[in-house]
């Protein structure tokens, strides 16, 4: 975070992408600064077949280009903020900076709309063609797995 020279950060993991229909709505959100710190925070889709995953909801078509088995299950984080150098991650793995958000009082929002992230997981940790997907939006539904 330190080399971060940008007037925001947004952390994605190596197999991470914008989604292309929220471009637009993306830019509008970063080409201000507001006059206060502020984060937003998203909820990833992780996408399956398995019906019963807690928090399971079945696919809307909203994101048809991205969508994957029969629904998805939530997981939230902080995937966007404004660059302050009080803003730190946190745990060696799977890193979060919720802890220093709060500890410098700074503001977590939820996007009123879009952007969306989408990611194609492949691999051991959510099996071979999995997707996973983010998308920013109003309420978080509590599910505390995910990546």
């Amino acid at each position: 975070m330190s080399k971060a020279a940008g007037d925001w950060v947004l952390v994605l993991d190596a197999d991470e992408v914008i989604s292309p229909q929220d471009y637009a709505e993306f830019e509008r959100i970063v080409k201000n600064r507001p006059a206060k710190p502020v984060a937003y925070i998203m909820i990833t889709r992780n996408y399956t077949y398995e019906v019963t995953s807690k928090g399971w909801t079945a696919n809307d078509r909203k994101y048809l280009n991205e969508e994957d088995g029969t629904g998805w299950f939530p997981s939230s984080k902080v995937r966007l903020f404004v660059n302050d150098k009080r803003i730190r991650f946190q745990n060696p793995v799977h890193e979060f900076v919720e802890e220093s958000l709060e500890k410098a009082r700074i503001e977590i929002k939820s996007p009123p709309s879009g952007p969306s992230l989408w990611e194609i997981r492949q691999g051991q940790d959510h099996g071979e063609g999995e997707k996973v997907f983010s998308s920013w939006e109003e309420e978080d539904q509590g599910d505390e797995r995910g990546h």
